[in-house]
């Protein structure tokens, strides 16, 4: 699956497993029986982990797959500082 394969979701009746390709900006679709790639989505980046959706049906061609990207550490210093946890005196 590439260099530094990250976050693994499987469909869930099991035909087909998303693995997110760090390194490669990209999500292979693998068919799980055969362990083929049958399809390759760029998402640029760094995609990190994965969810599908699950609706109850055995039709997986219904649902959602998301991905979200690494998140660096440069993305970190940009939210703001952490709200404290140390409980301030009272006056």
């Amino acid at each position: 699956m590439g260099v530094e394969p990250r976050g693994i979701a499987i469909t869930p009746n099991g035909t087909y497993a998303f693995i997110a390709g760090h390194t490669t900006g990209d999500v292979a679709v693998v068919r799980a029986r055969t362990d083929e790639v049958v399809s390759r989505i760029h998402t640029g980046g760094n995609p990190y982990a994965i969810a599908i959706s699950n609706d109850g049906d055995a039709n997986d061609s219904d649902e959602r797959v998301y991905v979200t990207p690494a998140l660096r550490r440069s993305d970190r210093s940009r939210r703001g500082p952490m709200a404290s946890t140390t409980p301030s005196k009272a006056s």
